[in-house]
């Protein structure tokens, strides 16, 4: 069994004499703690796809590195520990630190609010009603868009106070409306006994949806 430097330093009250103290404090003065083996692993953006980089920040690379440019940062930060880290890591260190705690948390929410529905359904679909609805159990509109220059489709649901409350997407820019409300599970949002308000590029099923 080797002896430890906690060994020798409860060993020190026991040293009586001069000679023995000495002793001690000479086998402390040798003793070498090992060092752990460390890999030596560089971080870098220009390793990585921009498919990893949005799964893993929200951003691709290209976004990543704007962003530190444009809040402001070094090119080089130095941390309280003497620590220089380069910007886009620091940039790819805190996105990613954000990204989980944002859908662990708030993961319901961002897809379907369905507490802030559940509380506000009656004064939704009387506000609806108000307006000339011929139905009185329409609560939300359901429509989706599609941002050209990456041909993705995304699909939401506004309520009539103006709160989104459902967000869907993305999916590829060729898929139909139909698919992607039948992809996004919308018959688990609203029930049985309300629906939304679509327009004629949604399928209806079930009077789930009203068409317009």
């Amino acid at each position: 069994m080797s002896i430890t430097q906690r060994n020798l330093m409860q060993l020190v009250p026991f040293a009586k004499t001069p000679r023995q103290r000495a002793t001690l404090l000479a086998l402390m003065a040798t003793y070498v703690m090992e060092r752990p083996l460390i890999p030596e692993i560089r971080f870098s953006l220009e390793t990585t796809t921009d498919v990893t980089a949005i799964l893993d920040y929200r951003f691709d690379i290209a976004g990543i590195k704007q962003l530190g440019f444009v809040l402001g940062f070094p090119a080089v930060i130095i941390t309280q520990n003497r620590v220089r880290v380069h910007r886009d890591e620091t940039m790819s260190v805190l996105l990613g630190r954000l990204v989980f705690p944002l859908y662990a948390q708030w993961g319901t929410l961002l897809y379907f609010n369905q507490n802030l529905v559940a509380k506000n359904i009656d004064r939704y679909c009387t506000a609806v009603t108000s307006k000339g609805a011929p139905l009185s159990s329409v609560f939300g509109f359901i429509d989706g868009t599609k941002k050209r220059n990456h041909c993705h489709n995304y699909q939401g649901v506004t309520a009539p106070d103006g709160i989104c409350v459902h967000v869907f997407g993305p999916v590829e820019g060729r898929r139909y409306d139909a698919t992607m409300l039948r992809e996004s599970g919308y018959k688990y949002l609203g029930g049985a006994e309300t629906c939304f308000r679509g327009n004629r590029c949604m399928a209806i099923q079930r009077m789930e949806l009203c068409l317009t």
